[in-house]
């Protein structure tokens, strides 16, 4: 593995499961969070860094040396939050810093201090400082002190983020003890019920996707118009959505297959996606992070199927692999149950079934990466003959492109 830095994001939702927040975590050979030099380069001279977070707070780590300099001078007080790790030195330099980096209108996040009678003294000058404060889910969850931290925080009106969720029984928990925000991924976990039932257009468009993700192309627009009157349901909400004000489509349509020559093969894709993962009524689109992650899992793909010079075909499979690579915790079962209602690519089926071959492979980059452990991706990335650096090129691009949802 080479001594590049991974740039890796781990989402902040609300108790409604929308998107709130990013952290960035910066994963490799450098403990990242102890050298100030390189949050510099990948933080403040970043560009990019705007366009991976969209319209949401990114949190970042800050070491002591970086919470006393200057450089934040720098950052943009509306888009960071300063998350104060649990090793800064709580002293009168680091609470000049924070009363000061409020002042300036940042927001500051206190990452899972342990509260005894010692760090208690010494944070109280910064509480009124506070937006948010971390707890470690896992340390705390059985403990009868969890629920009075909360109340604790609430008391200062500093929101409270658990983090490191596992699964969606653990969010439910965090919820119920009154925590404000969840982090981890634990919403892309599936629960086990055993049957499921899609609506009509829903499978509709898990159809046409896969076929688009065959051998048909924009010249075979006349077989997507067969595969669309098999869905009436399907061809009357794409009728609705290109009269919509906002697609602003002001030609008469005359036929389905001029529809879909209207819309183009992209931009029915992500059409299609969002009517499948539009399942839970509660959750705005925007905001959905199993939806973005899908987005930006199927770009991901589809430029790694490029770095490996994949065929087209392949590669729009790895692209619908990403895109339907959520279905499973979106309807909270498994991916035997889904596959019972719609029928898929057997290499893309055998992936998402079972991790097997080069597609399973890709899945299990993108499931370590997202977990910020890209260690552990060495055997994988080498086996497929790609480089950490081939990996973040594609993580930025998918970054970026993910945030536009249709």
């Amino acid at each position: 593995m080479s001594s590049e830095i991974c740039i890796t994001r781990q989402p902040i939702i609300n108790n409604k499961k929308e998107l709130f927040a990013y952290e960035f975590l910066f994963k490799g050979n450098l403990e990242y969070n102890m050298n100030t030099k390189y949050l510099i380069d990948n933080i403040i001279n970043n560009p990019g860094i705007e366009k991976m977070k969209g319209k949401s707070f990114a949190f970042f780590k800050c070491d002591y040396d970086f919470l006393i300099s200057e450089y934040s001078e720098k950052l943009n007080p509306e888009m960071f939050v300063m998350e104060i790790l649990p090793t800064v030195l709580v002293d009168k330099k680091a609470v000049t810093a924070v009363k000061e980096l409020h002042e300036k209108g940042f927001k500051i996040a206190l990452d899972d201090f342990d509260l005894n009678k010692e760090n208690s003294a010494l944070i109280s000058p910064i509480i009124p400082c506070l937006s948010f404060c971390k707890l470690e889910y896992q340390k705390l969850k059985e403990s009868e002190i969890y629920s009075k931290l909360v109340d604790i925080f609430h008391k200062y009106k500093i929101q409270v983020i658990s983090e490191g969720l596992e699964t969606m029984s653990d969010f439910k928990h965090s919820n119920k003890v009154g925590s404000d925000l969840h982090q981890g991924f634990f919403f892309a976990k599936s629960e086990a019920k055993t049957t499921i039932k899609m609506k009509i257009d829903t499978m509709g468009a898990l159809h046409v996707l896969n076929r688009i993700s065959g051998n048909y192309l924009d010249q075979d627009l006349g077989v997507l118009e067969q595969e669309f009157k098999k869905y009436p349901d399907l061809t009357v909400n794409l009728l609705k959505y290109l009269n919509s004000a906002h697609f602003g489509m002001r030609t008469e349509i005359t036929s389905i297959k001029h529809a879909l020559t209207m819309l183009g093969i992209s931009k029915l894709k992500r059409w299609l996606l969002v009517l499948a993962y539009d399942n839970n009524k509660e959750v705005s689109l925007e905001r959905s992070p199993l939806l973005i992650n899908a987005m930006m899992r199927a770009s991901f793909f589809g430029d790694i199927a490029k770095k490996l010079r994949w065929s087209a075909d392949r590669a729009e499979k790895a692209y619908l692999m990403g895109l339907i690579s959520h279905l499973d915790a979106l309807y909270e079962t498994s991916f035997e149950n889904i596959l019972e209602q719609i029928s898929l690519d057997p290499e893309i089926s055998k992936a998402l079934l079972n991790g097997e071959g080069v597609m399973g492979l890709l899945l299990n980059i993108i499931t370590i990466i997202e977990k910020g452990d890209m260690e552990n991706a060495t055997e994988a990335l080498n086996t497929l003959n790609l480089t950490q650096k081939d990996v973040n090129e594609c993580l930025m691009a998918a970054y970026t492109s993910s945030l536009s949802i249709v």
